[in-house]
């Protein structure tokens, strides 16, 4: 099994997090349609810190800081509020590396 799905409390360094912000965002409701994946980078003091790709590149930011602002994503209309779907899942990444990796 490559992934499966684990709980907030049990993510790990290199575990992967699907956001979808449902209807609002995309005009799409899947739950497969996910609009956000990030990669958990650390755990320290407590706090998540992710990868996490935006308009500004890639940066290490806390998954806190990040869901507060999935909250209100939009510049355009700061008073709409979006309810964003999280699934957090554990990647078996040698797996991943067995299965895929290039073979001359």
């Amino acid at each position: 099994m490559l992934q499966k799905e684990i709980t907030k409390d049990q993510l790990q360094p290199g575990n992967l997090i699907y956001v979808n912000y449902d209807s609002n965002w995309d005009g799409n409701s899947s739950p497969n349609d996910w609009d956000h994946v990030m990669m958990v980078s650390k755990i320290a003091n407590g706090k998540v810190y992710v990868y996490s790709a935006g308009e500004d590149g890639t940066r290490e930011i806390m998954l806190e800081s990040f869901e507060k602002w999935a909250l209100h994503p939009d510049k355009k209309n700061p008073e709409i509020s979006y309810n964003p779907v999280y699934e957090y899942r554990q990647i078996d990444w040698r797996e991943l590396f067995k299965r895929y990796r290039y073979k001359p």
